[in-house]
């Protein structure tokens, strides 16, 4: 049986961001855009070391919630139907920005066909979006999702 894990959403949103080009998008408007070793994807937070270049992009995963049980394809294993809260934080020098470039990430996941490797996607939930303003020279958006799963995982009862 394949190693499953959160990772495989990391991957298929890397990749997906990948795709749409939204690395490009918001590097264009960064002061120095040829610059490689920041991203505008991060994974949980940016680099500490310095001050981060807006607009960028925080994305978190929460805590998994299993919303079912069913038999798998053989006796020895189980489908889990899961959901995943996912959310994307973008962080802009005004508010119209980090708008502007929350609707270009909307774009790339609302209803997404990610591919979660050996996990089966089910669906791209979008749930509420917000803005907030951090301090004097930083807005914020937020987009929160729900990726539904459908993973074969060992029965417990084998």
């Amino acid at each position: 049986m394949p190693a499953r894990g959160s990772w495989n959403i990391d991957a298929a949103i890397k990749a997906r961001w990948d795709a749409r080009s939204l690395e490009t998008q918001f590097k264009q408007v960064w002061p120095d855009p040829t610059v490689t070793h920041l991203l505008a994807l991060c994974d949980s937070s940016p680099r500490p070391d310095e001050q981060h270049p807006k607009p960028y992009c925080i994305y978190e995963k929460g805590e998994s919630v299993v919303r079912g049980h069913m038999s798998g394809a053989t006796r020895d294993t189980e489908l889990q139907l899961q959901d995943v809260p996912v959310q994307f934080a973008i962080y802009g020098h005004t508010k119209e920005q980090a708008k502007d470039f929350a609707q270009l990430v909307a774009g790339a996941f609302d209803k997404a066909a990610l591919n979660l490797q050996d996990d089966q996607l089910v669906s791209v939930k979008r749930g509420p979006d917000f803005d907030t303003k951090q301090d004097e020279e930083t807005w914020v958006w937020v987009i929160q999702y729900t990726i539904q799963l459908l993973g074969t995982y060992p029965a417990a009862y084998s």
